[in-house]
């Protein structure tokens, strides 16, 4: 807008200068007379192309301003499609990983949840499906550092703790597992994994009615369907209360 004003004040004077020599008899020959009017008409055109080629480019800008917030308006989703892309790309990865977990293959599922997490790094259960991989890897280290990640990433996640303390069983740090395994059931009472691999910890301390105790609780919550695995929990149990 500055350009403009100059523009105009520039205009305003070359018309009191018009007006002041109008009144002015003039001394100069025709031809040169004419001259003089010729260049001053020159410089009015000139300003007024000044005006002109301002008031169209703020026009422009204005036009395009008006584009991007009405395109904005309709479609406000725009603003988030990259992170919507990263997200179901993430998605994407953390299937394939849990498919090559799933068939065995260990370090593949490593690397297909690490670079899910390249594209989404605050999933807490990506951080505890790479501890996994890691923890059938029998990499203690690893699968500790991601666990204990995905705890600070999401402190209600109870598959976390169970699997942190499955971490202290392998490094026989018994006290610590016990304590993890407690975690995951304070948040979910119903958790029958924390029950079972509480029964194996106390089993092996040699502690039977806790053992029993907590194989009985793992068979009341478990689903039917894992008919195999609860018949040799059911033996588990006989075995116990016969020792």
């Amino acid at each position: 807008m500055s350009i403009i004003h100059k523009a105009l004040q520039k205009l305003q004077r070359e018309k009191k200068e018009n007006t002041t020599q109008q009144s002015v008899p003039f001394s100069l020959a025709p031809e040169t007379s004419s001259l003089v009017t010729s260049s001053k008409k020159l410089r009015h055109i000139k300003i007024i192309g000044i005006i002109t080629g301002s008031v169209v480019m703020v026009l422009g800008s204005f036009a395009v301003y008006v584009t991007q917030f009405q395109s904005a308006k309709k479609n406000p989703s725009a603003v988030i499609d990259t992170q919507a892309v990263q997200k179901n790309d993430s998605a994407t990865l953390s299937t394939e990983g849990i498919e090559a977990y799933k068939k065995g293959d260990f370090p593949k599922s490593v690397e297909l949840f690490q670079k899910a997490l390249e594209k989404n790094d605050t999933d807490s259960f990506l951080y505890n499906n790479i501890g996994l991989a890691y923890l059938k890897q029998n990499d203690t280290t690893n699968a500790q550092i991601h666990f204990e990640k995905a705890i600070s990433l999401n402190k209600e996640c109870f598959e976390c703790y169970n699997n942190l303390g499955l971490v202290k069983v392998k490094l026989e740090k018994f006290n610590e597992a016990h304590t993890h395994f407690n975690d995951a059931l304070k948040i979910n009472k119903n958790y029958a994994d924390a029950y079972f691999n509480q029964g194996v910890l106390f089993e092996r301390e040699e502690n039977y009615e806790e053992a029993v105790n907590n194989y009985t609780q793992f068979i009341f919550l478990s689903p039917k369907e894992h008919q195999a695995i609860l018949e040799k929990v059911n033996q588990r149990i006989e075995m116990l209360l016969n020792h």
